[in-house]
């Protein structure tokens, strides 16, 4: 993709890969993408302040999908860790969302994570790690239950008596260490991967670790939770219990919450949490960080965005998303992915047309069945990619006379699910980039 890329001026994609921005930020990202927090300033202020000035800081960080909530949370904790505090997150699960005890494991592995990521951080810490693994240790609760931890997320095992830190060595780079356990020790470590997790012995876990933190040094404790909604059935009574039963008897330990906002249904315990809102960044600033994004993947920086897509149709796209960062990303995305399929050098009016999708568009594709041809035809270029309309392969696969299939493939051409190229005097046919994620999420 890099060489076609190269008529567009680029040497990649610098609108793909969001994902990067829902992990940990380090100094060289949030430097190279300073314009994405310009128009954060104040609640990040805000936050921390919260946080460095309290005993146990409670907030709910909420904003429509694709405002930047992660983002804004990964700076956060990314501040807060340069203040001297531990501070994990955790993203719920579609599993954990459905089982409370697949929620308190997940979490505890998350920590285990979190303290193998410190060990990179931080010397000091690593060297303690190190003294609680060591053969003939004497290890009170609190540091068993840091170990529970590191087992729970695989950085160390235990077996017949043996603790081994084979997973951790290979990520933080101590060497190999080997200490034995007693059988009652090595019961309390296994208990974070046992199915039936009890919740006294998740707080007690949590609790105790919190605890040994404080004692290494950490001003406090910021758990953080992203997409927090997803636990929606039982929301308001799994997060009290987590609040009443762990943050409660816990000081300097915080919590921060993720959500969509929920407009016209009340708020998860106001009279425990503070509410911050996640507004849509400033067009300015949305400019400003998608010109950071191409510069990044530009062969001649000297160029500007708008050498590659007009700034009317930047405005256009921002209006229509209304400012989210995410889906404006997504469309640009699909603007480019197009634009090199049709052989273009910019993104213009009819690229931006053609990406352009409507709900009916979407409706349609879903309502398609696996019996159907045009349901038959989306499956094969899913695979396959292209096709073209004497294709045998996909005639067998959909059932269709080449006369029929040809007919076919110009309908859903007509309705611009499948867009066309010419090769020679063959027309080759493709899903259009702008709904092949609906088509994936259909065709099984």
């Amino acid at each position: 993709m890099t060489i076609t890329l190269a008529s567009l001026d680029l040497k990649g994609n610098p609108f793909e890969d969001f994902e990067r921005f829902e992990e940990t930020l380090d100094e060289e990202t949030i430097s190279r993408h300073k314009a994405l927090f310009k128009d954060r300033v104040e609640i990040i202020q805000k936050l921390l302040l919260g946080i460095t000035s309290s005993s146990s800081c409670k907030v709910v960080i909420h904003g429509e999908l694709g405002v930047g909530k992660s983002s804004l949370l990964n700076r956060v904790l990314y501040d807060i860790r340069e203040a001297r505090y531990f501070a994990v997150k955790y993203k719920v699960s579609e599993a954990s969302a459905e089982n409370m005890q697949m929620f308190e494991r997940e979490l505890l592995k998350t920590f285990g994570e979190e303290i193998t990521r410190e060990a990179l951080r931080s010397k000091r810490f690593r060297g303690f790690l190190e003294s609680i693994i060591k053969a003939e240790t004497k290890r009170d609760l609190k540091r068993l239950s840091l170990l529970a931890m590191l087992y729970s997320s695989g950085q160390i095992t235990v077996k017949e008596g043996n603790v081994e830190t084979a997973g951790l060595s290979a990520s933080v780079g101590i060497p190999i260490l080997r200490a034995d356990v007693s059988g009652e020790e090595q019961k309390y470590i296994e208990v974070t991967r046992v199915e039936t997790l009890s919740h006294m012995v998740f707080e007690r876990l949590l609790r105790d670790g919190i605890g040994l933190l404080k004692e290494l040094g950490y001003k406090g404790v910021v758990i953080a939770i992203d997409e927090i909604d997803k636990l929606e059935e039982k929301l308001e009574s799994r997060i009290l219990t987590l609040v009443k039963d762990t943050f409660y008897p816990t000081a300097l330990c915080h919590l921060l919450l993720v959500m969509k906002t929920r407009d016209g249904r009340k708020m998860i315990h106001p009279d425990i949490f503070f509410y911050e809102r996640t507004h849509p960044l400033a067009k300015r600033y949305v400019f400003e960080f998608l010109e950071e994004l191409y510069r990044s993947k530009a062969i001649d920086e000297k160029k500007h965005l708008t050498s590659l897509i007009r700034k009317k149709l930047l405005d256009e796209i921002y209006e229509k998303n209304t400012g989210s960062i995410r889906p404006i990303l997504k469309e640009l995305s699909t603007c480019l992915i197009t634009a090199v399929i049709l052989g273009k050098t910019s993104i213009d009016e009819e690229i931006y047309k053609q990406t352009k999708v409507t709900d009916a568009l979407h409706a349609y594709v879903k309502a398609l069945r696996p019996g159907e041809p045009e349901y038959k035809i989306l499956s094969y270029l899913l695979t396959n990619k292209e096709t073209y309309s004497r294709d045998e392969q996909l005639s067998k696969h959909s059932g269709l006379a080449k006369s029929a299939l040809s007919s076919k493939l110009r309908t859903l051409s007509a309705r611009d699910i499948l867009i066309s190229r010419k090769k020679g005097k063959k027309l080759i046919f493709s899903i259009d980039p702008s709904i092949r994620a609906t088509v994936e999420s259909v065709i099984a």
